[in-house]
């Protein structure tokens, strides 16, 4: 991935974006399952190629701080970011949550967002992780009967409280519906499936992009339009914005 500053962002906060302690195991993450196919198959494919600035991971930058500082903060009884994995017929799927509460027997997930994911509902994709995340702590022995979002909201305004369900604090805890134990594995092997199959397809063949993967809006794409880096090597794309010519 090539990194751009075109806003002078300070070297060191620039330096704290590009570094990663990410480190890749296993065949699959949640997170990537939870990508659509065509994303997923499209960064690696091009990782050399693709531009990204460093200002579109200040969010980014802010959530890996908190973070960091509620791991410091929390309780003894709380097991803190272990990864663990699972494995679907011979693929390794891997996963890393923020807590698990051993005495609510509860998954926690912190998110930094933005206030109108907690006014317009939890996003899909935080009930399929945190579901995901459910099978590899039951598989690695740690009951589950509970999933929870803690949200810092950082765009909450004091000044909207009171209008039409705006939180009183930038703070919200989001119960997410737990799922039937066999829909969960379904839908594991499933994710898998499509990933592994999208692996061996060239780019003009990959599963589009559903309207919901694609944030669409009555107006536009959200996704495609400002927060996807492949978009430039997208044949979808491509397809639906310049009718084809590529």
């Amino acid at each position: 991935m090539i990194y751009t500053n075109k806003y002078n962002i300070p070297d060191v906060i620039a330096k704290a974006i590009v570094s990663s302690s990410y480190e890749k195991r296993g065949d699959f993450s949640v997170t990537e399952l939870i990508k659509p196919p065509q994303i997923r198959v499209l960064e690696k494919r091009y990782a050399d190629e693709i531009r990204v600035d460093v200002s579109e991971g200040l969010w980014i930058l802010l959530g890996q701080a908190v973070h960091y500082v509620l791991e410091k903060a929390e309780h003894e009884e709380h097991i803190k970011e272990e990864r663990l994995s699972i494995k679907v017929d011979d693929v390794v799927v891997t996963g890393k949550i923020d807590i698990y509460s051993g005495i609510e027997q509860k998954i926690i997930d912190y998110k930094v967002t933005s206030v109108w994911s907690f006014v317009c509902g939890s996003k899909p994709e935080w009930e399929i992780q945190l579901n995901l995340y459910r099978l590899l702590y039951e598989d690695a022995g740690f009951p589950v009967r509970g999933l929870e979002i803690h949200a810092i909201l950082r765009d909450w305004q004091k000044s909207k409280v009171g209008e039409n369900g705006y939180p009183v604090i930038p703070f919200q805890r989001i119960e997410i519906p737990l799922w039937d134990k066999n829909k969960a594995w379904e839908f594991l092997n499933e994710r898998v499936r499509l990933h592994l199959k999208a692996e061996s397809l060239k780019d003009e063949d990959l599963p589009p992009c559903t309207p919901d993967e694609q944030w669409m809006r009555s107006y536009r794409r959200i996704r495609c339009e400002g927060y996807c880096n492949v978009r430039d090597f997208c044949y979808q794309y491509k397809k639906e914005t310049f009718g084809g010519v590529l």
